[in-house]
């Protein structure tokens, strides 16, 4: 191989990676979002807290997240990277 095939490698190697962690990050801030909302919809107002609804909303928010970064890890990758 020669050293600009290797240079164009490496680019396309390093625009997935840039690519993928902007996907993450995006991820990230959507699951703080939704972690927001579940936690103003449980606790708007100092109302009572029920720990079985706690902890089933936990469960939801690790199976989001396991799903999200899944998806992100089995997706090929688009465009010319």
């Amino acid at each position: 191989m020669s050293r600009s095939n290797d240079k164009a490698s490496y680019l396309e190697l390093v625009e997935q990676i840039e690519s993928m962690d902007s996907k993450i990050c995006d991820v990230k801030m959507s699951l703080k979002k939704l972690q927001n909302y579940l936690t103003m919809k449980i606790c708007p107002e100092e109302e009572e807290i029920c720990m079985d609804e706690i902890e089933a909303d936990e469960a939801a928010h690790e199976a989001i997240n396991e799903l999200c970064l899944n998806i992100l890890l089995e997706s090929e990758p688009q465009g010319e990277a």
